[in-house]
């Protein structure tokens, strides 16, 4: 091999390798418990009547510092905001299963830094349904769908 394709396959490689280096799958709770660990606790979906349970469940486990995850499908779209923490870190996922509004395109979730996080059960938002509150979010990343394609 010469010396410029073996650059060439040197090159190719390391670009390959970092873009394949992303651990991230397109399944939202696969990502949560990733994000929150494998001892954390699934709060569960917060649909109907199961939202009262579920925002319990996450201020009890965020009060006592402990790892959880939890789903809230915000109602009449293809979005679900969700978050996991680890107990040191809150991430908030935001997952959209068709953002191009109806053409059905692949799904995307964007990852959310909660910056100080704490628990305001009136802080809940059509766009925003859990009972979390940052002072600032941070994005971190789009972690699966779009221009990664």
């Amino acid at each position: 091999m010469s010396r410029s394709n073996t650059i060439a396959t040197a090159v190719l490689t390391i670009v390959l390798a970092s873009g394949c280096s992303q651990k991230w799958t397109c399944d939202l709770t696969e990502q949560l418990k990733q994000r929150a660990g494998t001892s954390a606790k699934d709060c569960g979906e917060a649909e109907g009547d199961a939202s009262m349970d579920v925002d319990s469940c996450v201020t009890a486990m965020f009060g006592k510092g402990d790892a959880f995850y939890a789903e809230y499908p915000v109602t009449g779209t293809t979005l679900t905001s969700a978050v996991a923490y680890d107990g040191n870190s809150l991430t908030i996922l935001k997952y959209d299963s068709d953002p191009s509004g109806g053409s059905s395109s692949d799904p995307t979730i964007n990852a959310w830094a909660c910056v100080s996080p704490s628990i305001d059960t009136s802080a809940p938002t059509k766009d925003d349904p859990q009972p979390v509150s940052c002072t600032k979010t941070a994005f971190i990343a789009e972690t699966c769908g779009g221009a990664r394609r």
